[in-house]
């Protein structure tokens, strides 16, 4: 049975020829010498990393150290693939499917098809941080790990390879390239294939779709004000040097039902009211601090000048501002006077509280 596939993959691959051989002048005339100058940096830069140890010499030459690397590579190519799986709960195959054929390249021996692994890698494990954190870091850790040893052994076995101490690999790159062209176009059909029938959902109304859309607008919306008050003023006071004890918990019980519902919505999409904030402090970044600090800013301000109105007996638009007022209240002391006052913080009205208090999840 495999006879027969390696004859119709000659087959296929052979029909490519002509094309080679027409693309071979160009080749020569504008890649290689390109080509040639970067193996000459290559080595040049990487000589004290190509020295291969005895012990290592010896698994070369018995292919044991190759063989293992390479049963690595493929299973940190399955966890790769497999890796929104395990992060989501469901199939995302549309940057993991490129994997697959630079697996098989990779263990062909083409050197360069793990520094594409690596790339892919670091691409996907980038496009999921913000929804799995820790697990697409030790997805990062363990598939660059072994793909970076991979590429070490396989230099290796080039180096004893240029030395004339190895058989030197011929490997038949025209056929691999079909072949590997042809496994995604096999992949991106499963994946196309899975899509129709995993991923399928009713076709939804335009009224419907609207509906959806505003729901979540509404979920964003909502869980962006709880998130916050529960998570943003305690890390916002927390580098002023003040560790909000009252405010945070006390906002979280009065709101624990109106909470416990952006739970469960939020659950439904794979998320959590701490994953909602951190997705937005990787969003905004230090815009969001800027936005609370701002606020506590007023706040502060406005203990001034109820302190300075009880002190001196006098109404506040008769006070004059001035840097030494100004530096009355720290930012760090009005943290400590806004944990204190929670219970009329969170009395008062006000139109982001409204929205809180009458979410329901529908």
């Amino acid at each position: 049975m495999l006879h027969k596939i390696d004859k119709v993959l000659e087959q296929i691959s052979s029909f490519f020829t002509p094309l080679v051989k027409a693309a071979t002048p160009i080749y020569k005339r504008l890649v290689l010498p390109i080509q040639n100058q970067l193996s000459v940096l290559f080595f040049k830069t990487l000589q004290k990393y190509l020295k291969v140890s005895a012990k290592q010499k010896k698994q070369l030459l018995e292919e044991q150290q190759i063989k293992r690397w390479r049963l690595y590579t493929l299973l940190a190519g399955a966890l790769q693939i497999f890796e929104p799986k395990l992060l989501y709960g469901e199939y995302f195959f549309s940057l993991s499917i490129l994997t697959i054929p630079f697996l098989l390249l990779s263990l062909k021996g083409y050197r360069i098809a793990y520094l594409a692994l690596l790339v892919l890698q670091f691409i996907g494990t980038f496009n999921l941080l913000l929804s799995g954190l820790w697990g697409a870091l030790a997805c990062l850790v363990i598939c660059s790990g072994v793909y970076a040893f991979a590429f070490r052994a396989e230099n290796a076995r080039v180096e004893l390879e240029r030395r004339l101490e190895l058989r030197s690999h011929h490997p038949q790159i025209q056929k691999d390239v079909v072949t590997s062209l042809l496994l995604l176009l096999v992949a991106c059909g499963i994946w196309w294939m899975s899509s129709l029938f995993v991923s399928s959902s009713p076709r939804l109304s335009p009224e419907e779709l609207k509906y959806e859309q505003e729901k979540a607008y509404r979920l964003s919306l909502v869980a962006g004000t709880v998130v916050r008050h529960v998570y943003g003023y305690a890390d916002f006071c927390r580098q002023e040097g003040y560790e909000l004890q009252k405010y945070p918990k006390a906002f979280a019980s009065r709101f624990a039902p109106e909470i416990a519902r952006l739970q469960q919505e939020l659950g439904k999409k794979g998320s959590s009211l701490q994953q909602f904030y951190l997705n937005a402090k990787q969003s905004y970044g230090r815009k969001l601090f800027d936005s609370i600090g701002s606020e506590m800013d007023s706040f502060r301000r406005q203990a001034i000048m109820e302190m300075l109105e009880l002190q001196k007996g006098i109404p506040a638009s008769q006070i004059k501002w001035n840097e030494a007022i100004n530096s009355s209240i720290s930012m760090q002391e009005a943290c400590l006077i806004f944990d204190e006052m929670y219970e009329s913080i969170l009395s008062a009205p006000s139109k982001s509280f409204a929205e809180v208090r009458g979410y329901s999840g529908e």
